[in-house]
């Protein structure tokens, strides 16, 4: 997928440079941290780490022709998404830190401060797309994303999460307000981890994208999609 402009690269190599660099950076020993100074809390730092060494290790299974599987391609396409859902609202945090740097922006790929309004002001328009997938075991996993697009959550157009409504049985079900349960999620790829008992059942959902700090902006609801749990 082209870059298109993103701050983080949408192409493989590019993410995995981008990820080892800023990874570097943060973890760079100085008092203090780079990570620290730009307002990321420890716990963000090391996930930042952990998704760069589980990168690490899908990419040295596929660079082998042994351990190469189409699996492990879609497993490197996953941690992808996920670094892009992470990174992307801590990267904007940065970009508006008062300690913000030009050697932080050239590291990060990001533009000091901004000349937007702190926050998207027009409802999102776009809807969310995405397909089940039932694994077993009760667990249903269903990647958002937008048309023509990989899986991740646009916060250029002001979403923050993706956001499931679902119920369980035979019923047709049209209103994503009708006795429905809600998932928000701040990566692309839900996972919905359902009681092995519902194997079986239908299960009907619906999916958009919201803005947490003010959902009177979120987008408009999917309409209803069924499975059968497994």
């Amino acid at each position: 997928m082209p870059n298109q402009g993103y701050i983080i690269p949408r192409d493989i190599n590019g993410e995995t440079a981008y990820v080892h660099s800023t990874d570097n950076y943060l973890r760079v020993v100085v008092v203090p941290s780079n990570g620290m100074r730009l307002g990321l809390i420890p716990e963000e730092i090391d996930e930042w780490h952990n998704l760069r060494l589980a990168r690490d290790l899908i990419i040295a299974a596929i660079e082998s022709p042994i351990t190469k599987t189409a699996l492990k391609e879609t497993e490197l396409a996953e941690n992808g998404s996920d670094f892009i859902d992470f990174a992307t609202p801590i990267i904007n945090r940065m970009r508006v830190s008062l300690a913000a740097t030009s050697t932080d922006a050239a590291v990060f790929h990001f533009t000091i401060g901004r000349a937007n309004p702190t926050h998207k002001v027009v409802a999102i328009a776009e809807a969310a797309l995405g397909k089940s997938n039932c694994i077993g075991g009760g667990i249903v996993k269903i990647p958002c994303h937008l048309k023509d697009k990989t899986c991740y959550i646009p916060h250029e157009l002001g979403a923050e999460a993706v956001e499931i409504a679902y119920i369980l049985g035979d019923a047709v079900i049209t209103d994503p307000n009708a006795g429905t349960t809600k998932v928000e999620s701040k990566r692309s790829r839900v996972v919905l981890n359902l009681d092995p008992a519902t194997r079986g059942k239908k299960i009907t959902y619906f999916i958009r994208w919201i803005n947490i700090s003010f959902p009177n902006l979120n987008g408009p609801w999917s309409g209803p999609q069924d499975d059968i749990i497994l």
